[in-house]
């Protein structure tokens, strides 16, 4: 398994193999804290190989750096692939968060769990001055 897209956006739609994201970002700038963000959404684009056709346990989480607590999650997904009959899968999973508060300023991972395996990728929160 190989994660080839790991982001939050403002929005984003899958049609037939297509995946559309608008407005990827990895940083968050605010002028005060805690910080809401509405009608966000997490997307995965993740590259299978034949013998990972089954059932998978995917989880998304968002978590400050240091800190146990995540700010967001854990949310479990459950993703079949089983009925799969090609010898490579491309498979595009969009969580829709809705609302999601960031604390405080800091760094920030996405974290992405495939069958107990975890991808993260940053997310830069910042005081806009």
């Amino acid at each position: 398994m190989k994660v080839e897209i790991l982001t939050l956006c403002d929005f984003a739609q899958t049609y037939r193999d297509r995946l559309t994201i608008v407005g990827a970002f990895s940083s968050i700038n605010a002028q005060k804290f805690p910080v809401d963000i509405t009608d966000v959404s997490f997307v995965a684009k993740i590259a299978l190989e034949k013998p990972d056709n089954r059932e998978h346990d995917v989880e998304i989480t968002i978590k400050k750096e240091g800190e146990e607590e995540p700010v967001f999650g854990p949310v479990a997904a459950p993703l079949d692939l089983s009925d799969n009959k090609e010898d490579f899968l491309e498979a595009n999973l969009i969580i829709k968060i809705g609302h999601l508060t960031i604390p405080s300023q800091g760094k920030y991972h996405l974290v992405f769990s495939f069958d107990g395996n975890e991808t993260t990728t940053p997310l830069s929160v910042a005081e806009q001055k």
